[in-house]
Formats: structure tokens, sequence, C-alpha cells
């Protein structure tokens, strides 16, 4: 989200999301940082389309996690 304006429903949003785990808020690039579980891209596809319509979500960018070591 870009927007301060709608950070509460941003973050009331992810809180609803059951595929959304954690939500950071951020500095830098965008205001918040999701990390999600979904089962397959195809639902990670449906996912982003759904956060996309959310209130103040003006772009996405996604990144894979493809190992965890701690």
């Amino acid at each position: 989200s870009e927007s301060s304006s709608h950070y509460t429903e941003v973050v009331d949003s992810a809180k609803k999301t059951e595929e959304v785990i954690q939500c950071f808020t951020t500095t830098g690039n965008g205001s918040h940082v999701l990390i999600v579980q979904t089962k397959n891209t195809m639902s990670l596809e449906k996912l982003l389309r759904q956060i996309q319509g959310w209130p103040g979500v003006t772009r996405t960018e996604t990144q894979i996690i493809l190992s965890n070591y701690k």
C-alpha cells in the first residue's frame, strides 16, 4: 500500500486473509510486507488479485522464498 490514509484498512484486510501469515509495516519503497503461504502459483495469483483490490493498494511486488536456514 502506498497510501498511509488506508493503513488501517490494509492491516485489517491482512488480518482477515487466511493465507497471510505475517504483516509488517516498513520504511522505504512501499508500506507493508506480507508473508503469505499458498498451495501453488495459481492460488498465489488469485491471492495477489485479491490484495491488489484492497483499498490503498496501488501495486504489489512478489518474491518467492526458496530456502529457510534459520
